[in-house]
Parts: C-alpha cells; sequence; structure tokens
C-alpha cells in the first residue's frame, strides 16, 4: 500500500510533465499482451497500444492515479505493468479491464526502472 502511496505523487508529476499529447482510444491503439510489451519494451516505446488484464493494486487522489494490471495466462514477473490514470479514477482491485494509451519503455523511481502505460490523459 505504501508503494502505491508513494506512486500517487509521482504520478501527478508525470501527469503534468510528461503527456501533452492527446488522448490515446482504444480503436486507435493497439492491443498487445503485457507480457510482450515487458520482453520488447523498445519495440513499442512511445507507441499508442491497449493491454487487457486484471488489477492487481490502485491508488487515486483527484482525478489522478495509478494502478498495476495483470495479464492472468503469465507469471507475475513477465506479466504486470503499472498504468498511469489520468482520467475518471482508477478500477477496483480484481477490476477486469482494458487500458489504452501510450507506453513508456521506462521512468526511473529510485533504484529501481518501471515500465508504464499511460492511460486516460
Amino acid at each position: 500500500m505504501l508503494r502505491l502511496v508513494g506512486l500517487v505523487a509521482l504520478c501527478a508529476v508525470i501527469y503534468w510533465w510528461v503527456f501533452a499529447n492527446a488522448s490515446v482510444q482504444v480503436a486507435d491503439s493497439e492491443a498487445v499482451q503485457i507480457s510482450t510489451l515487458l520482453a520488447s519494451p523498445s519495440r513499442y516505446d512511445g507507441k499508442a497500444v491497449n493491454i487487457h488484464g486484471v488489477v492487481t493494486g490502485a491508488v487515486g487522489l483527484l482525478g489522478v492515479g495509478g494502478y498495476y494490471l495483470r495479464d492472468p495466462s503469465v507469471d507475475e514477473v513477465r506479466g504486470e505493468i503499472f498504468v498511469l490514470s489520468g482520467g475518471g479514477g482508477v478500477p477496483t482491485k480484481g477490476e477486469e479491464v482494458t487500458a489504452a494509451g501510450r507506453f513508456r519503455q521506462a521512468f526511473t523511481i529510485g533504484a529501481r526502472q518501471l515500465p508504464v502505460l499511460v492511460a486516460g490523459l
């Protein structure tokens, strides 16, 4: 939980700094499995994609937040990604969702690199 709360503060900063591009709709993006994104991040970096999975954790505040989305067909290490959401709140844990957005190969958070899907901006 503490990990997600820290990410919300980071989400607000990233939201205003990086994402001046238009909102991405599911129809305007390529459907990609989460494990494929994580296996070949440079191939999809900056591209509009949509992913489908189950929410494993979520946190939001004042319309900005994020959640972890996991592909249930693969293991956690290869099949979970953080989705930064800037519109309409975040889904609840256990909910199955499709998220469309722009994939970013990695944000650096401390010593950790985090691939992110930026959705709803």
